[in-house]
């Protein structure tokens, strides 16, 4: 394998085995990690991290849901809400200076981290 190829796959496997052992989260793992390994740089990190999280979603999705551990009469409402959700932050992604979007960020994981320890 490529030596150029090796920082990025650690990446992407360290995002998914947070995405599967918390059932979310590794997009928020990916998104420093690249950032910091200088893999990808301004608006094409988030983006880039969103190419890489659906996959990684789907195949802990399809494991969870084989095992029965997916309450789909609560996740596909939520499906229909986070689609909207999507469309309307893909919307305002270039029209968000990418300083603030990045103070979004920080906050976003001072709040989930706070959250989560209280």
């Amino acid at each position: 394998m490529n030596k150029n190829v090796w920082k990025p796959a650690l990446c992407g496997a360290l995002a998914g085995t947070v995405n599967g052992l918390f059932g979310a989260g590794g997009g928020l793992l990916l998104i420093p990690l690249l950032r910091r390994a200088g893999l990808v740089r301004d608006r094409a990190l988030y983006a880039s991290t969103l190419a890489v999280m659906l996959p990684v979603s789907t195949v802990s999705f399809a494991v969870y849901a084989l095992r029965g551990d997916v309450a789909m009469e609560t996740a596909l409402p939520c499906c229909l809400g986070g689609v909207a959700g999507g469309i309307l932050g893909a919307w305002l992604y270039p029209r968000v200076p990418l300083r603030l979007l990045t103070a979004l960020f920080g906050l976003l994981l001072v709040y989930g981290g706070v959250r989560m320890l209280l």
